[in-house]
């Protein structure tokens, strides 16, 4: 898959998954796949209000805490390229 075919993905997701949250404010499962678009296209600050708002509705989650402890961290590495970001990104994802 292609850069802009990717980024059409992960757009394509993020809509998806805010029409769903229109209906289904506390759908936690829409509030993470968008909080995890959004960091992949290199959002990570709208990522984490997202995730923030999941541990509002889920306070008990620990998906919720373990994201938001793994992104906030990121931003101690500011000055680090976007690349180097989403590879991070893409190697916590992995099993």
């Amino acid at each position: 898959m292609t850069n802009k075919a990717s980024r059409e993905r992960l757009n394509e997701m993020v809509a998806w998954c805010d029409e769903r949250l229109r209906t289904h404010p506390e759908d936690l499962e829409s509030l993470l796949r968008i909080a995890q678009c959004l960091w992949d296209m290199g959002r990570g600050r709208l990522a984490l209000d997202y995730l923030k708002r999941a541990l509002t509705h889920h306070p008990g989650d620990p998906r919720i805490r373990e994201l938001i402890q793994a992104y906030s961290g990121e931003f101690l590495f500011e000055d680090r390229p976007a690349s180097d970001l989403e590879g991070s990104a893409a190697r916590r994802r992995k099993p």
